[in-house]
């Protein structure tokens, strides 16, 4: 059974809630951060979305041939494995960078940026793409590149 919580930690909680929700909305309403914001979502969306059509299709083979216990996710547990399963030769550092679980401040992969601006709408992440914007943005378009104008005489 739950215990009620005091009126102390009630007003604690309250505090902690409004200073984040404050926190939030500056990053939220920033402009320049905001455009910022969105293009480093949207680009890392669309490698997101590119490198699950490999995923799924590799889980769905290494599936048929047997394997038990396969997490078809977006980890780099995988992805090395099923982008070279189609012959794609991206350097792993690249990979690292755009989706590794890397959470050290300065080094965090775009994945982990991505998910403390989305699912905390975190102030630190969003002053990382800030400081990263380019390098990160250059990252995620070379990892798209692999996939465009692809040479189909396989």
């Amino acid at each position: 059974m739950l215990r009620k919580i005091r009126k102390i930690k009630k007003k604690y909680y309250r505090e902690k809630a409004n200073s984040q929700l404050i926190l939030m909305q500056k990053t939220a309403l920033d402009e320049m951060h905001s455009d910022m914001r969105t293009r480093f979502l949207d680009c890392f969306a669309m490698c997101d979305a590119t490198c699950k059509i490999f995923l799924k299709k590799y889980c769905d083979i290494r599936k048929q041939e047997g394997a038990k216990k396969i997490k078809c996710e977006l980890s780099m547990n995988i992805i090395p494995s099923a982008l070279t399963m189609f012959e794609f030769e991206i350097e792993r550092n690249l990979l690292n960078r755009i989706f590794s679980a890397e959470n050290k401040r300065g080094r965090k992969s775009a994945k982990m940026l991505r998910n403390g601006l989305v699912h905390e709408l975190n102030n630190e992440d969003m002053e990382e793409v800030v400081e990263r914007f380019e390098q990160l943005i250059n990252d995620m378009n070379l990892f798209l590149s692999h996939f465009s104008d692809h040479d189909e005489n396989i």
